[in-house]
């Protein structure tokens, strides 16, 4: 199954990218990264990279935190009774150890209470705050609370203090609490997306400041770190530096439980990253909170016994085993519903629940739902009458506005942008599911989740992977939310060697351009076409070691047949156009049909052939037409006709020649015209044999015949050009000109327009050889310095630059182009009597030992017939008389050697001669093109 995910490639700052290069000792790869990142400065480049603690915000900034700060230190002097109640996440849990053992510290007389999943559900809960009102006289939630009016209203009627410690969206009316401290209700950027943990490590460093020494407080550096990466938030500002930070600490961590997990993770001997925060020890600490008790990784967190906290680690890897067991039953159950019950068509939020799921899973299980339909999902689970639901999001989609809107389905909601819980009644629920996929249609968001996207940061070619920048890349990290891991493509790669692996074969590994590839869980990689389609492919660049050896390694996340993603990066009618027809071929040779591609002349084939190398493996796509050698094309023609040619790219006229003396396979093959159809009848009757089909596509430009253009700064321009003098006097009149014309290989060619493509202005100068589409608007402006051969060529420049009516286009060449051009096709395709001529002087003169000078033989044939002959027309003739096999010629240099084969041939058919009539088709072609421009612009 082909990927649908659609590519989007950033745009660096190539100015600011090189001064940060410059300035910071860095590549122009990393820098180009920090300007995608949103770094617009020197100083924000630094402060991005170096991560001090001293750049994290003062907590005293923040609102609430001296009235917290206040009551707790009253309550430590009078030694008052004071509960922390936390949360049963990764988040919460964590928080509570971290407020705990700084309230400790300070001497405060100080207990938890980690609510229960299934019996409190989520944040303060009424009984409990009934019940611990009669025990403490202070309360302090931790990553919960904010939501909670009517239960702190309670207790203070009860005569319980409370601060609200939290990082979740505050609604309208926050509770009447005696201090909040949560970063969403102020006003910093740095630390506006805190998780709970960053909010209480704030509380802890104002509580300490004076009292406990710096060295202390940043050595609850390692939990913070684990607990922010374990609740996704983003991975910038504060956040940022805390997990950076906290990773350091991790690898001589002294908390002897977080060291008892990391071993019992088998981690003990790598270097920890944010991955394995996020997708090894987080889900073990959450493990416990979805099936048992949060309770025990408290227990764990500040055990002093090793044995102890041994135990504990491996009941949480157990307790994590089992939640997988659980959630992907339920899962499944989930996907059997969505497929069944849900029009995926109608609705862009997915509602759906299940009698006695685990609620300690459904979290995770509207993860996985959110990400395989790509849409917001809720999933609840029924106890009877009443259901307690988890909800995920993805970008661009505020679960937290969708819910508040349609809060009066619901009994309870509290969470933020991407994440949140809710409670609801049985009959209201499809009265919810209703109303919020009305809100989300109303509010038009439902299309943004249609088709998935992935930002890609850079476009690599293989010469610029190598460990140096493997190295470098790590001065980026820790990668998370807002801050991935630089994501890459390279265009037009050949896999190597490709096969499955994992013990159901669930996984992809390749190797490709030099390096091995991996990508987890995407065995639908495995497909047909590799074998005969370049690949282009999205991934990430890591440090694989194995056996002691290390290695750089492509994790693979995306990958699609170069040809059917032309459409997917542009989104431009001739991308679509191109892709859909590349879509059809490869549709063809999935069915074992091969392929031939006629264009109408040779010359667009030579124009269009360079995409054809980038699309397909080297071997499967071949040329076969009139301008090629003798010997070449008669072993083109026997492999076409045995059927050894996948993709063959030919001309009418010599398709036309060649089926007169061939019969296809009429099963075997697809014909694909391309721009025109042969208007002889004969000719379209012996098509109808074939499956084929007709390609054609004009652009909407808008022509301006200009003489007068001048060059302008201001702007990116493409020039057409096609002969030697304007491409001199423009290389010298154009300053920093960017040169494509000649080069016949992509991979020469790409670093050349990535270069043009990565400034907002500059000038490329082209051959019009079509490599792939701009994207849509990328030419301000086109410039057509020679006259392009045929209207066919014309619009396949017009088609590669995405022109359109606001295109400003320019034909800055006078009529002296036309008779260039007819000039330069009249002797690179000479008529008949020429060709007569010279074959008359050749019998004549009889076979030479030796081989002819063509300058010299130009020279004779002057002499004998009077006019002036070129060594071009000289050696167009020998190829039409070889053609016709009156001699065989070898070239070598500038001596031609000529062995005549039949001189006594006095009269032959010049229509039995390919190159012959592929010179018609260029004459006929350019003739058409010259009425056209007499029609539009009265020439």
């Amino acid at each position: 199954m082909e990927s649908k995910c659609e590519w989007s490639i950033a745009k660096p700052d190539e100015k600011l990218a090189g001064m940060l290069a410059r300035e910071i000792g860095l590549s122009m790869t990393v820098a180009r990264l920090l300007t995608i990142r949103g770094i617009k400065s020197l100083e924000q480049a630094r402060h991005y990279l170096s991560c001090r603690l001293e750049d994290l915000t003062d907590p005293w900034l923040m609102s609430g935190m001296a009235e917290a700060v206040a009551r707790i230190n009253l309550a430590i002097d009078r030694n008052e009774r004071t509960i922390i109640y936390g949360d049963y996440d990764a988040d919460g849990v964590c928080s509570t150890v971290l407020l705990y053992q700084c309230l400790t510290r300070l001497g405060a007389q100080v207990e938890y209470y980690l609510p229960d999943r299934f019996t409190d559900g989520y944040g303060l809960n009424m009984r409990a705050v009934e019940k611990l009102a009669g025990h403490y006289s202070l309360l302090i939630t931790v990553d919960n609370g904010i939501s909670s009016y009517e239960e702190i209203k309670r207790g203070n009627e009860l005569g319980l203090d409370i601060i609200i410690s939290d990082h979740h969206t505050p609604p309208q009316e926050v509770p009447p609490a005696l201090a909040i401290v949560n970063p969403r209700m102020d006003s910093l950027a740095a630390n506006a997306d805190l998780a709970g943990v960053g909010v209480v490590f704030q509380v802890c460093q104002a509580l300490s400041r004076d009292r406990l020494s710096n060295e202390e407080v940043m050595s609850w550096l390692d939990i913070v770190a684990l607990a922010t990466v374990a609740d996704a938030v983003p991975l910038t500002g504060d956040n940022r530096i805390l997990v950076k930070r906290g990773l350091e600490r991790m690898k001589e961590t002294t908390n002897i439980g977080l060291r008892a997990l990391i071993q019992a993770s088998n981690l003990d001997n790598q270097e920890l990253t944010a991955w394995h925060l996020a997708f090894i020890l987080g889900p073990r600490i959450n493990a416990a909170g979805r099936l048992k008790s949060a309770s025990l990784v408290a227990e764990m967190l500040l055990s002093n016994n090793q044995t102890k906290a041994a135990e504990l680690a491996a009941d949480l890897c157990e307790l994590n085993n089992q939640r997988r067991t659980v959630e992907e039953g339920v899962t499944q159950a989930a996907i059997a519903l969505v497929e069944n019950q849900v029009d995926l068509a109608e609705e862009t939020v997915l509602v759906v629940g299940g009698e006695g799921w685990h609620q300690g899973v459904i979290g995770i299980v509207a993860s996985r739902i959110a990400e395989r339909y790509n849409r917001p999902a809720i999933i609840i689970s029924w106890e009877g009458e009443e259901g307690k639901g988890s909800c995920r999001s993805l970008p661009g989609f505020d679960l937290h506005e969708a819910l508040s809107s349609n809060a009066s389905w619901l009994q309870h909601f509290g969470g933020h942008k991407l994440a949140a819980g809710l409670s609801i009644k049985r009959e209201n629920f499809c009265s919810f599911r209703r109303a919020i996929n009305a809100w989300s249609k109303e509010k038009e968001v439902g299309d943004y989740y249609q088709q998935r996207k992935q930002i890609i940061d850079l476009e690599l070619v293989p010469d610029e992977i190598n460990m140096a920048l493997v190295h470098e890349l790590k001065i980026l990290e820790p990668y998370g939310e807002q801050n991935p891991p630089p994501c890459f493509i390279m265009r037009g790669i050949g896999l190597e060697s490709y096969h499955l692996m994992g013990k159901s074969k669930e996984h992809f590994r390749c190797r490709a351009a030099g390096f091995d590839g991996v990508a987890f869980g995407r065995a639908d990689f495995m497909r047909p076409d590799l074998s005969y389609l370049n690949q282009d492919m999205l991934f990430y660049l890591e440090e694989n070691e194995f056996r002691g050896k290390r290695s750089i390694q492509l994790r693979i996340g995306d990958m699609k047949p170069s040809c059917s993603a032309l459409g997917f990066y542009y989104h431009t009618p001739e991308s679509e156009w191109l892709s859909s027809m590349m879509v059809l071929l490869q549709g063809q040779l999935e069915q074992g049909h091969n392929i031939i591609i006629t264009y109408p002349t040779a010359r667009l084939l030579s124009k269009q052939k360079i995409l054809f190398k980038r699309l397909f493996l080297p071997g499967v796509v071949e040329e076969l037409h009139g301008c090629m050698s003798y010997r070449s094309r008669l072993l083109g023609e026997a492999r076409l006709r045995d059927n050894h040619i996948k993709v063959c790219l030919t001309t009418n006229s010599f398709l036309e020649y060649y089926l007169k003396k061939h019969v296809l396979d009429t099963k075997n093959f697809h014909i694909i015209q391309v721009w025109s159809a042969p208007e002889r009848n004969n000719w379209a009757e012996m098509l109808q044999k074939y499956q084929h089909s007709v390609w054609h596509w004009v652009p909407r430009y808008r022509f301006q015949v200009q003489r007068d253009w001048k060059f302008k700064r201001d702007c990116r321009t493409y020039i057409y050009c096609n002969r030697p003098p304007t491409l001199r006097n423009l290389s010298q009149d154009v300053p920093g000109l960017y040169i494509e014309v000649g080069i016949d290989t992509p991979e020469k060619r790409d670093p050349i327009r990535q270069s043009f493509l990565a400034r907002e202005t500059g000038t490329l100068l082209s051959d019009g050889a079509y490599v792939k589409p701009f994207n849509h608007q990328a030419i301000d402006e086109m410039v057509f310095a020679d006259l392009p051969f045929s209207e066919y060529e014309a619009l396949s420049v017009l088609s590669q630059i995405a022109a359109d009516r606001e295109t400003t286009i320019w034909a800055t060449f006078g009529e002296d182009a036309i008779d260039f051009n007819r000039r330069y096709l009249e002797r690179s395709y000479p008529d008949g009597d020429l060709v007569k001529a010279v074959w008359k002087y050749l019998s004549a003169r009889g076979q030479d030992q030796g081989g002819y000078s063509l300058d010299i033989l130009a020279k004779e044939m002057k002499t004998e017939i009077g006019q002036g002959v070129s060594t071009l027309e000289i050696e167009a003739v020998l190829c039409i008389l070889a053609d016709l096999c009156l001699c065989e010629i070898e070239k070598k240099g500038s001596i031609m050697a000529i062995k005549l084969i039949n001189t006594a041939a006095a009269d032959f058919d010049l229509n039995n001669s390919p190159y012959y009539l592929e010179g018609l088709a260029e004459k006929k072609a350019f003739a058409a093109w010259l009425e056209r421009l007499k029609e539009l612009y009265a020439w």
